[in-house]
């Protein structure tokens, strides 16, 4: 598949805004478990927790009212230690309605109704025995309401802990959700950093080893094998066949389909072209040196053949000189010879 190189950084930049989406998403996830813990924590372990408080206060306020009563006779003490009933009543109503989905610690609660119904009757009980003035009557019952006082305070005492023993909970399931959720932030902050490094390092790559290879291969042949080649044409014109230049490009090796591959497939055609060139150039020198080889083997014979005809041509002049000087002597003899 042929990727260019915008698509490639379009690709990337869309790759790093998914990253950054899923690490939005794991924070958005773990700030929904703190927000979850939170609501827990302040919507149903803590009014759990003030209900059962306000409940254990009112049965201590009247037990207290209940044994004011019974040292003072005051009638007003003891109707706001009667009244308090209705109020108990009300807040263990409402601790019911908070604990409606924990089982076991509704069946304290009932517990502590039972315990507190048995409570006013031995409370009443007191409070008759002070009004009849039975007062060593009255003082034997005290001991008996402070046991039932103790029995309330005891199952008081365990629902508390009950209830706080879930805010505990509460409160760690919030610092774990805390926890991992930063955690999983971190994590993802440090891969998705990791992944968007590991992408712009392979995108860069991709794009500049290419270029650094043609950069590379660019300035042998700005260097060397062009210098190399007109230093060869030079002496060529000058009419020198010494100089020859074996020509050797470093042809690039780009893998990528993009622009970058395509710029390195044209450079390398390119250096195809030079480096015939210089085999054409090369192949013209030896050509040339045959041909002034040949020359030279011409030159050669032409004059040893002009040396032989300069011979021959000494050689019939002193022929002709024989011959003109026998002539002359055949003249004087045949000039003597008519005289005679």
């Amino acid at each position: 598949m042929k990727l260019n190189i915008q698509t490639k950084l379009i690709g990337g930049f869309l790759i790093v805004v998914a990253l950054m989406l899923v690490v939005f998403a794991i924070g958005w996830n773990g700030l929904n478990s703190m927000a979850v813990s939170s609501d827990n924590i302040v919507h149903g372990s803590l009014p759990e927790e003030q209900a059962a408080a306000e409940v254990e206060l009112q049965l201590a306020l009247q037990g207290q009212l209940y044994l004011e009563h019974a040292l003072t006779l005051d009638e007003e003490t003891l109707l706001a230690a009667r009244d308090h009933t209705g109020v108990i009543s009300e807040k263990l109503v409402q601790l019911e309605k908070e604990l409606q989905d924990q089982p076991k610690l509704l069946d304290t609660v009932k517990k502590v109704q039972t315990e507190h119904e048995d409570f006013i009757v031995e409370a009443e009980r007191l409070a008759e025995l002070y009004a009849a003035g039975d007062t060593k009557g009255g003082m034997e019952h005290i001991a008996t309401l402070s046991a039932q006082q103790d029995q309330i305070d005891e199952v008081m005492a365990g629902l508390t802990e009950e209830i706080q023993l879930g805010l505990d909970g509460s409160f760690e399931s919030a610092q774990q959700a805390h926890a991992t959720a930063v955690r999983l932030m971190i994590g993802a902050v440090v891969v998705a950093a990791a992944a968007a490094l590991a992408l712009g390092f392979l995108l860069s790559r991709s794009i500049s080893s290419g270029v650094r290879l043609m950069v590379r291969s660019s300035a042998n042949l700005a260097e060397k094998v062009l210098p190399a080649l007109a230093e060869v044409m030079q002496s060529l014109a000058a009419g020198d066949l010494t100089k020859k230049h074996d020509v050797k490009v470093e042809l690039v090796t780009v893998k990528s389909k993009d622009e970058v591959g395509e710029m390195a497939a044209s450079f390398n055609a390119t250096l195809d072209q030079v480096e015939k060139v210089g085999a054409a150039i090369n192949k013209t020198v030896d050509s040339l040196r045959d041909i002034v080889k040949k020359v030279s083997q011409t030159a050669d014979n032409v004059l040893s053949a002009a040396g032989q005809l300069s011979q021959a041509a000494e050689q019939a002049g002193q022929a002709t000189q024989g011959i003109a000087a026998t002539s002359q002597s055949v003249a004087a003899g045949a000039q003597e010879q008519a005289q005679k």
